[in-house]
């Protein structure tokens, strides 16, 4: 396993039972050239030592590999914002009216409408929806339709550049996080633009009247550009501090397992 300054230090902070001797990972932390020249018994001897100083050995794994805050904002990212963005699309909830006297609900979603009076939810728009006036209501409710789907392709876009990013070598690593806040920030401009028009027509468009309100698959779609937003800020801001990966080499017959050290 190849052992930068940094990710030294964060073992070190780790350990438990006692402090690194840092002459014992003096071979782990050379460069380049220094490393093939050490001796690989000396280095066998290092990496069973250091072994010895953590609880189990697969801490050592945990320790390098989990809990990096890029990982963690994309983690984030998939599971909530990506969620939140699905929900507001198949929720028929953006617009709604409510009353108690008489009892009665109301909703509009991008592709449904439902009514407390039928109990049922239909397609929408439908064809007599987007005639005479009416037409130019239709025309940006679909347009908020297609939005919200083309967030979901940019969104998907970006889980696939951070798996790509990862397995990718150091060089995309370090400059693939550019990329991939990008396309978040797109979907976010996307979400917003569709909440733009939602809100432009449930201020002008004149069936909406005192009573209605904006419903749960706004508050949804608001709650998923914030958190994208703040994730893009969160990759770039870790992509411009956090210490490079550095160049070292692995040492040579060594895996992750204690068990392979003979």
């Amino acid at each position: 396993m190849a052992l930068s300054d940094h990710e030294y230090l964060r073992l070190k902070a780790i350990d438990k039972t006692t402090v690194f001797d840092e002459s014992m990972v003096d071979f782990w932390l050379r460069r380049g050239s220094e490393s093939k020249e050490a001796d690989s018994i000396a280095r066998r001897d290092i990496y069973r030592r250091v072994l010895e100083h953590i609880d189990d050995p697969q801490d050592l794994v945990h320790a390098l590999d989990h809990f990096e805050l890029p990982e963690f904002v994309q983690s984030v990212y998939e599971k909530l914002a990506y969620a939140f963005t699905l929900s507001s699309i198949i929720l028929p909830s953006w617009v709604s009216y409510h009353s108690e006297k008489p009892p009665l609900h109301y909703s509009y979603g991008l592709h449904r409408r439902c009514s407390s009076l039928t109990d049922i939810c239909e397609p929408f728009p439908q064809y007599e929806d987007c005639h005479g006036e009416d037409r130019y209501f239709c025309s940006m409710w679909r347009s908020v339709g297609f939005l919200m789907t083309f967030a979901v392709v940019l969104m998907s876009l970006g889980i696939v550049a951070y798996v790509i990013i990862l397995s990718g070598g150091k060089k995309l690593r370090e400059t693939g996080w550019g990329v991939l806040s990008t396309i978040i920030v797109l979907s976010v401009a996307v979400q917003v633009a569709s909440m733009a028009l939602i809100a432009y027509l449930f201020d002008n468009d004149e069936r909406f009247f005192v009573g209605w309100q904006l419903d749960k698959s706004f508050a949804f779609c608001t709650v998923s550009w914030c958190i994208s937003l703040f994730c893009a800020v969160a990759i770039v801001v870790a992509a411009r501090t956090l210490p490079s990966e550095g160049g070292y080499e692995l040492v040579p017959g060594f895996g992750y397992d204690a068990e392979e050290v003979n």
